[in-house]
């Protein structure tokens, strides 16, 4: 059973609530061990095309080991210390939209 008071009882608590979560969430994008995982991913200059055909692999089920490299590591390692057990499917992106690490393997 859920308590009640975990839920806003107005709709000032729920605006205050949601403030205190994005401030949280703000502040995971200047983590120093997430920033220098974005950076070094944005610094390999993956061609949007290797992307996008990573994507499909990963889409269709066979990319078990780009499912682990994303899934393992520092980066990941930090972002499951930062979410907890708040969100089910947290993950980082690079400047080109690809997965840098995440919390598990995403649903899509």
């Amino acid at each position: 059973m859920v308590s009640a008071s975990l839920f806003p009882q107005s709709a000032g608590d729920l605006q205050k609530m949601l403030e205190a979560e994005a401030a949280n969430i703000r502040a995971w994008g200047s983590d120093p061990a997430l920033v220098a995982a974005v950076k070094a991913q944005n610094a390999k200059r993956v061609p949007l095309a290797q992307i996008q055909s990573l994507d499909e692999q990963w889409k269709a089920g066979n990319a078990a080991a780009l499912v682990k490299q994303v899934t393992s590591g520092p980066c990941a390692d930090r972002l499951r210390a930062l979410v907890g057990e708040t969100y089910s499917e947290t993950f980082v992106m690079d400047d080109q939209g690809a997965l840098v690490c995440a919390t598990a393997k995403t649903s899509d």
